[in-house]
Formats: structure tokens, sequence, C-alpha cells
């Protein structure tokens, strides 16, 4: 995510991954450069793989603290806190940063925006995801388990994963009910919890919440893995490695037969490829905003074909590799807030053209800033070890 804010605050650029998107050079010019694919191909594995740890996190935290005898409400109580955390964060860092960057329109004609951005998404999302495992926990608890057949099925993850597969296909058949015209007056209700768009000339939604539930509640399904077979995580790892083929495998499936015009189901809107546009960048060319059915399946497969290679090769082993993302792992939202600043502040001194998609001038932009970052998130990660174990000094 760094890279990409990196990217976006030294050059003004648009994406083209929206859903009301329907400009097949746009979609395509933004593929063309390989640098500019490299730099959005890892943003979305990141915002992907937010909500998807974020769910196995939870999972982790949820057990431990039951197995501790702690109360459930208190459990939940204590997601509900960090999750309102994290939409307090926006408040003071995505909005004034994008805004300050105009980030979302020309610098030239920019108005401030009350801005929905993936902190949002990601606070409402474990406050939604808690109360989700109290219900999980009282439905398993009235009826542990079923048998179909020789298996066993149990009832509180069958509703997790009925939830997540119900607002992925929710979320594609609203788009698809959707005209691309209504993106710019969309009712809030409609544009907060299901697509993405304007409410008015001044609230504007990135990151609607309810289509993102759907990753943390894999992540949850996952978690629940990792804690039933503590004693055996290369088994689970195995699932992840498989799930993650299985998502590309379905991916590639849902996009030749939509580039050749059988179905359009899992996409929100297909570019027309022909003499000018290459087939492979229409093949990749997908809608991050709200995430379709095919962007999800194609980065987390990737992210949870990326956590299987890491178990598999003993990364964390390689210390001088991995030490540099353990400290900002472990100052992770502290990370977060500050880096848009410092990115925000690199953007100003090494500005390029707005209009380019060369994205080679981002990359040692980016270097610069996490140099300047480590030190702040060492500090803050050796400061925040010394506060109370309640403290929300902790929650960063």
């Amino acid at each position: 995510m760094a890279l990409d804010h990196c990217s976006a605050f030294t050059g003004y650029r648009v994406s083209g991954e929206d859903w009301f998107n329907n400009n097949p050079e746009l979609q395509i010019e933004d593929w063309t450069h390989i640098l500019y694919f490299i730099t959005r191909f890892i943003t979305s594995l990141c915002q992907m793989g937010f909500f998807f740890l974020m769910g196995i996190g939870m999972m982790y935290y949820w057990d431990s603290r039951v197995r501790a005898d702690v109360p459930r409400p208190a459990i939940v109580k204590h997601f509900v806190i960090r999750g309102l955390v994290l939409i307090a964060t926006s408040g003071v860092t995505e909005i004034v940063t994008f805004n300050l960057s105009g980030y979302f329109a020309a610098p030239s004609n920019y108005t401030w925006k009350l801005l929905f951005c993936v902190l949002d998404a990601l606070g409402f999302s474990m406050i939604v995801c808690s109360l989700l495992l109290l219900l999980r926990d009282y439905v398993a608890d009235k009826k542990r388990s079923f048998q179909i057949g020789k298996y066993s099925l149990d009832t509180g993850t069958l509703l997790l994963a009925t939830i997540s597969i119900t607002i992925a296909l929710c979320t594609n058949f609203n788009i698809h009910a959707m005209s691309p015209a209504s993106v710019a007056h969309l009712n809030f209700f409609l544009a907060y919890f299901w697509v993405m768009g304007s409410v008015s000339p001044t609230v504007f939604v990135l990151d609607p919440v309810i289509p993102w539930v759907s990753v943390c509640l894999v992540g949850l399904l996952f978690g629940q893995l990792f804690v039933n077979y503590r004693h055996n995580e290369g088994y689970v790892y195995k699932v992840l490695a498989c799930t993650g083929a299985s998502l590309w495998a379905l991916f590639g499936l849902l996009r030749v037969l939509g580039l050749a015009g059988v179905t359009d189901f899992g996409s929100f809107r297909l570019p027309v490829h022909d003499g000018s546009v290459q087939y492979a960048n229409a093949f990749f060319s997908l809608t991050k905003y709200p995430p379709s059915i095919s962007f999800i399946c194609f980065y987390l497969g990737a992210d949870m074909l990326i956590l299987s290679l890491v178990y598999a090769t003993n990364f964390p082993r390689y210390t001088r590799i991995s030490q540099p993302a353990l400290v900002f792992g472990k100052s992770s939202l502290f990370f977060y807030a500050v880096h848009l600043y410092v990115y925000l502040g690199l953007g100003r001194v090494f500005q390029r053209d707005p209009h380019s998609l060369d994205d080679l001038w981002a990359y040692p932009v980016w270097v610069t800033g996490l140099v300047l970052l480590y030190p702040l998130c060492s500090w803050y990660g050796d400061f925040k070890s010394t506060t109370d174990p309640s403290s929300l000094w902790r929650l960063f």
C-alpha cells in the first residue's frame, strides 16, 4: 500500500478499477506499463491481505480469550473499540492526506471531500465480524454439528461460510442491476455499504464495507482451521495452497468465459479487446471498487499461495531480510498512519508528470520513505511494549 500511495502522491492519475468505468482505453492503458501494473498488483495484494489476515488474527484472539474464560461480550467490546479506533484513524490520516494531494480529482478543480476509505472498511468489518463470531458461538451451542453422509459439519462455521458467499453474490447481482450513470448520485446507505461512488459533491465512498466483510469472514474460517490444527500447521498451509490454486482456476474460468461473451458473472465490466487492446491486458483488467468475484478470486488466491510459500520456505529464519518487515508489522497501524504523511511530503518534493503512467520515479521515492519510517516504527514498537496491555497505544 505504501508503494501505491507513493505513486499516487508523486503524480496524479486515475486507476480505472471502478465498477462504473466503461472506458476500455482507460481500463487497459493502466496495465500497459509494467511498473504500474506491478504497483497496482502489490497494493491489491496488500488490501486483500489486510482483511484476510485480520480475520485470521481475530479468530486467534477470540479463541485465546474464550479459553481464558473471558466473557464473550467483553471480547466483542474489545473488537468494537479496535474497529472504532481504525475508523477514527482514517479521519485524521486518509481523509486529510488524500484531500491535500487531490487524490480523487485534478488538483486544479479539487474541493475537499468527506472520504470513506480502507480503514473505515477495516473498522466496520472488525465490528461486524465480532458480532458474527458471537452469533456463531450461539448457533454452535444450540446445535454443534450435523451429518451429511459420513461428514460432520460445524454449524457455526457453515454459517460464516454461507454469509461470506452470500455477500459476494449479492454484490455481484447488485452492481449488475445498476447503471454507471447512477454513480454520481447514490444514497449514502447504498454507497457506504454496497457499491462505491459519490453521495454528494463533498462525500465520496471509495471502499464500501460489506463486500470486504466477505473477505474477513474467509479469514475467520481459516483462523478456525489454524486453531483446530495448531499442532499441525503444515496441514493448514496445504489447505491454504489448494484453496488458493482453486481460486485462481475459478478466476481463469470466469475471465475466459467473460471475454468470450458467454457470461459476465463475476465481473462488473469487461473490456472489449481488439487489435488495439491486448487480450492479456483485458484479462487482468479487474474491478477493485468494490471487489468483484473475479478480483477476490485472483488476489485472495494469490495471498493464500504466497502465505503457503512463506511457510514452505521458512522465510522467518532469514532474519536479515525479515527483520525490517517485523519492525513495520509490530507497529502496523502506526506505520500506515504516518506513511501517508511521509509520502505526501515526499510527493511535494519529487513531483512528476501528473498524466504519466511511468512509475519508475516512484520506486526510489518509496524506498526513501521506508528508510525514514524504519526508525520511527522501531521507536514506536519499543514505546508500545512499555505501555499497559489495555492502553489504546497498543492498538497502533
